[in-house]
C-alpha cells in the first residue's frame, strides 16, 4: 500500500488488506517476457516477470570462445 501512495504501483495492488489475497504478478500484461533459448535436444520453459519497479530486462549476445 506504501508503493501506492507514493505513486509506485498501481492502485489494483492495494485493493484489500487480506495477506492471502491474490494480486498481479505485473501491472500490465506487457510486462510479460517471454525467453526462449537452449539446447535443441532438450527442452526448457521460462517465464520472466517484471513489474518495471526493478526495472526492465534486458538482452545481448552471448559468444562462447571456441
Amino acid at each position: 500500500a506504501s508503493l501506492v501512495t507514493a505513486g509506485r504501483a498501481s492502485a489494483q495492488f492495494a485493493v484489500g488488506t487480506d495477506p492471502e489475497r491474490h494480486v498481479p504478478i505485473v501491472s500490465e500484461p506487457e510486462h510479460i517476457l517471454i525467453a526462449i533459448s537452449g539446447d535443441p535436444m532438450r527442452s526448457n520453459a521460462y517465464v520472466l516477470a517484471s513489474n518495471g519497479m526493478h526495472g526492465f530486462p534486458t538482452s545481448a549476445a552471448v559468444v562462447m570462445p571456441s
